[in-house]
């Protein structure tokens, strides 16, 4: 996997999951900024305007849902792709949330390659893409079994 540098935003507010997640992405060579608040990425973030290639934002914050992060940002001028992580799979909160434009969204645990190869794939897509696009919901099980029943 070639990171080519990549910036990548993390929303995490568990100190173990987050420091994981960063030693791991720096390891792959990706420069990693970490919020571990809702209100604090929202700052952070939208002082980055245009810099970030990803973000990744946990689902449950101890301020302020990944969902009030996204929706504050989303509609920024350079605001950069999101992509979830949660322990919670709930089904219609990721339906909902690709639908307003998340690249992705994965539950806890996860297996590292997938991961980092989700996270490869979410920075290279923009959200000029997802909206000609209409919407895509992802690849895990559960977001398939949420496509059929939507369909």
């Amino acid at each position: 996997m070639q990171p080519d540098q990549a910036r990548i935003g993390l929303v995490e507010d568990d100190p173990v999951m987050g420091g994981s997640i960063v030693q791991r992405l720096e390891l792959e060579g990706w420069r990693v900024t970490w919020w571990q608040s809702g209100r604090e990425a929202i700052s952070g973030i939208g002082g980055l305007s245009g810099s970030l290639d990803l973000v990744i934002c946990d689902v449950r914050l101890p301020d302020i849902s990944g969902e009030t992060v996204f929706n504050e940002l989303a509609n920024q001028p350079n605001s950069p792709p999101f992509m979830f992580v949660t322990g919670y799979g709930e089904i219609d909160q990721a339906v909902r949330l690709m639908r307003s434009g998340a690249v992705d969204f994965m539950t806890k645990p996860f297996a590292m390659d997938e991961f980092l190869r989700r996270i490869d794939a979410g920075r290279r897509t923009t959200h000029s893409q997802l909206r000609q696009k209409g919407y895509f919901l992802g690849e895990s099980p559960a977001i398939q079994h949420a496509e059929d029943l939507l369909r």
